[in-house]
């Protein structure tokens, strides 16, 4: 009986012991990166500081809650949570930011109207998960922007996750 005790106690201090590293192991082990935006969310409009989190389907909900906290101590409203197979990149306005979880690899694209103090308090709560590397890039680095041809309505923030490759070779 003691036996059993203590062989449960020790299974229990080694989940507790490996427990902090198993999110940094599950972002190595991704095959492809993981796309986060926030962006003012469109159903509320008349809240300026309320955003809605689109996520991937599957997403750890431990990186979900690190987003969701840190906006709130930054007086951030999140309006909603949206997951979807494919994230819409299509923004009203510069007040977003585009993540891309690659591995340990972090890389924040901050649209000209997103508080840099919330983008730094970002990058600290996802660098408590594992995330090691941190890069801040511009979105048209990132992303490739859609230009319309003469399309009214086309939003003016609008990109795509083609590979800059697939892009360029149309042109």
């Amino acid at each position: 009986m003691s036996l059993r005790i203590i062989c449960l106690a020790g299974c229990l201090f080694a989940t507790l012991l490996g427990d902090a590293n198993i999110f940094a192991e599950q972002l190595q082990r991704s095959s492809s990166p993981i796309w986060i935006t926030l962006r003012h969310s469109p159903a509320n409009g008349h809240q300026e500081s309320s955003v809605e989190i689109q996520v991937p389907s599957g997403i750890d909900f431990k990186v979900i809650d690190a987003i969701a906290e840190t906006l709130s101590d930054q007086k951030i409203d999140v309006g909603r949570l949206v997951a979807h197979q494919d994230i819409s990149l299509e923004f009203s306005s510069a007040s977003f930011v585009v993540m891309r979880i690659d591995g340990t690899d972090l890389t924040l694209a901050p649209g000209s109207g997103f508080p840099f103090e919330t983008t730094r308090a970002l990058t600290t709560a996802l660098n408590q998960l594992g995330v090691k590397n941190t890069t801040i890039v511009d979105p048209d680095k990132l992303l490739h922007r859609r230009f319309s041809q003469g399309d009214p309505f086309f939003p003016e923030y609008a990109y795509s996750l083609r590979a800059p490759s697939a892009s360029q070779s149309r042109n």
